[in-house]
């Protein structure tokens, strides 16, 4: 059984996935699995290059993230197209990290975005109002121009909401209890299936 568990920048899907890891179950990471795949030297990181050219290349020839961040910011053309490139492969590693005898839970920031909420059996959306996603964001230094287009390339909750994902208030104080419920109830189902 595969759970996205997605929602905004600064949301909360990290401390989410602690908390699953902490119960033992698999959390991927999508951002990791794509740092992973465009690391130096890379086939992604080349097909990357090639598709945007010197721009995004560092000193050493190898991608620079904060330059590809900003080209993608400002231009939802180039940001589409990096998603084209590079979205088929990072899903496909996920889904091939998935164990089929078990939960596995992966996050994905642009699920919806991406259009990949078929690949899995249950979405959970991330949901914390935009100033605390705001100063969660500031306080990891980033720059308030970064965060308002980021935010700004994003679906907003509402839009992820009517997609019809599992609603997770990601600053309730009972968030902990709430994610146990539905892992209890996941259990269940996983039970279920293989009696």
């Amino acid at each position: 059984m595969k759970i996205a568990i997605t929602g905004g920048i600064g949301a909360g899907k990290s401390h989410i996935g602690k908390l699953l890891k902490s119960m033992g179950y698999e959390v991927l990471d999508t951002d990791e699995i794509a740092k992973s795949l465009m690391a130096p030297g890379s086939p992604m990181e080349a097909r990357v290059l090639e598709a945007f050219g010197a721009c995004i290349a560092g000193a050493d020839g190898h991608l620079d993230r904060t330059a590809l961040l900003s080209l993608i910011l400002d231009d939802p053309e180039a940001r589409e197209r990096l998603n084209r490139l590079t979205h088929p492969a990072i899903m496909a590693e996920a889904m091939a990290r998935c164990e089929p005898e078990r939960i596995t839970f992966v996050e994905v920031p642009l699920l919806y975005e991406a259009g990949l909420e078929g690949l899995f059996d249950e979405v959970w959306v991330l949901t914390v109002p935009l100033e605390v996603r705001r100063s969660r964001l500031l306080a990891r230094g980033m720059k308030p121009e970064a965060i308002q287009g980021l935010i700004e390339a994003q679906l907003t909750e509402a839009e992820r909401l009517g997609r019809g994902g599992i609603p997770l208030e990601g600053d309730s104080p009972d968030l902990k209890e709430h994610v146990i419920a539905l892992v209890k109830g996941l259990e269940m189902r996983m039970d279920g299936k293989q009696t």
